[in-house]
């Protein structure tokens, strides 16, 4: 038998466990110690506590009165109310009275204008000058009877030279001014007839006014 060595070299066997009656069954294992972690603990932050209102006192809360609770829903529409027939009437019976009397009122202006057209005597003059006393100036009869230049067309006129501004000064009788006015007046309120019907009505009208 040779008693030369294997040039194959073996390596050391590992036991794992201890077997019965070994040498390793009596040492003691060693326990693992856990390594120690080089991360420094996050301590838990913590929360900022609100801040809460001091109660009031008693005396303010009584003092306090409560809001109405506000309503999400919209205001209903008030449903029309039908007008009772005998208002309808009233109303419609206005309508008409109202356009009665602008057309009345149209009528008359139109029989007025009617009325300058027809006694119209395109400038005439007088003969003589009227007596101070007596006379009115054109500008004059408008402040006084509200009667416009062209209103002046059925009366006769007496002109001269205006000393104090100049040009040519109209003077009228003022009895005849007059008596125009009241006659604008009466036929502008739709009075008919008789010219001193007329013209008493508008007399009228003119000292109530």
């Amino acid at each position: 038998m040779s008693t030369r060595h294997s040039s194959r070299t073996t390596k050391a066997v590992k036991y794992t466990s201890a077997s019965e009656g070994s040498d390793f069954d009596g040492k003691k294992k060693k326990k693992k110690t856990p390594k120690k972690s080089t991360k420094t603990p996050t301590t838990p932050k913590k929360q900022a506590k609100k801040r809460t209102a001091p109660d009031t006192e008693d005396d303010d809360k009584d003092d306090k009165v409560p809001l109405a609770p506000m309503s999400s829903s919209s205001p209903s529409k008030t449903k029309r109310q039908k007008k009772d027939p005998t208002t309808l009437a009233a109303e419609a019976r206005q309508k008409a009275d109202a356009q009665e009397a602008k057309a009345v009122k149209a009528s008359a202006k139109k029989n007025w204008e009617a009325w300058l057209d027809e006694h119209n005597i395109h400038g005439e003059l007088l003969a003589t000058e009227p007596a101070m006393d007596k006379a009115i100036t054109q500008t004059n009869s408008l402040k006084r009877y509200g009667l416009k230049p062209a209103e002046l067309g059925p009366l006769l006129r007496f002109e001269k030279k205006n000393p104090q501004y100049g040009g040519t000064m109209k003077l009228f009788v003022e009895d005849d001014v007059k008596e125009l006015a009241f006659r604008k007046l009466g036929m502008l309120a739709g009075i008919e007839g008789h010219d001193k019907v007329v013209v008493d009505k508008g007399e009228k009208i003119w000292k109530e006014e």
